[in-house]
């Protein structure tokens, strides 16, 4: 008989497991991935990487004395360290004269509570008084249609997000049933309810399985 852990993690509880029996006969394999180390100095990684990004200018030149610079964060159901990041980001930005504000790419999920937002981007962003917004598919005056895809999909964006000089995202990137996630930031983070539904269609045709980054709907993202 074997003993086999299973992550069982849930938004409210972390390092959660299921501890499951299995007789020898019905087991095959175990698969443990081999996680790698915690970065000693996540805001001081994040700092270096803003700053020596791959196929992009610095963040020191993209952002100029009054541009409006939108940071889009992922809701309270995913993993990327907003609040452990966002410091260095704002210190950088403010330095250089722009203007910041935050928009909390919900998708289609509500709208986060008060105390969800100060989860997950940290106490001291949010007492700095920054303008957030959390994405609401309810009210649909607050996008703008910026186009269509070439696959037909009118993508209708956040008012804030489609009037910044300068975006920046900060996302978890993993394995889904569609690819590896982590280019959702704008579709459907920040956009509107006929962009997200038209987009998500595209899980149905075959090509979209995990693992498959060429799919139509990661191409249509």
């Amino acid at each position: 008989m074997a003993s086999i852990q299973v992550p069982y993690d849930t938004a409210e509880k972390m390092g959660v497991f299921l501890n499951l029996e299995v007789a020898d006969r019905n087991l095959v394999a175990s698969f443990v991935p081999e996680e790698p180390s915690a970065l000693p100095d996540l805001a001081g990684a994040a700092a270096y990487a803003v700053e020596h990004p791959l196929g992009s200018k610095p963040l020191s030149e993209l952002v100029r004395k009054g541009d409006k610079v939108v940071i889009i964060t992922e809701n309270q159901f995913r993993a990327a360290p907003a609040a452990a990041i966002l410091p260095e980001l704002f210190e950088r930005i403010k330095s250089a004269g722009a203007q910041v504000s935050i928009a909390i790419g919900t998708g289609k999920v509500p709208a986060l509570s008060p105390e969800e937002i100060e989860e997950k981007l940290g106490k001291e962003i949010v007492e700095t008084g920054v303008s957030v917004v959390c994405n609401d598919i309810s009210q649909p005056e607050n996008y703008v249609l910026q186009g269509i895809t070439s696959r037909g999909v009118p993508v209708f964006v956040l008012k804030k997000v489609a009037e910044a000089d300068v975006l920046i995202s900060i996302a978890t990137t993993q394995a889904t049933l569609w690819g590896y996630g982590g280019s959702g930031m704008i579709i459907p983070a920040v956009c509107g309810n006929e962009t997200i539904e038209m987009n998500h269609m595209f899980s149905l045709p075959a090509d979209c399985r995990p693992g498959n980054n060429d799919c139509h709907m990661q191409a249509d993202k």
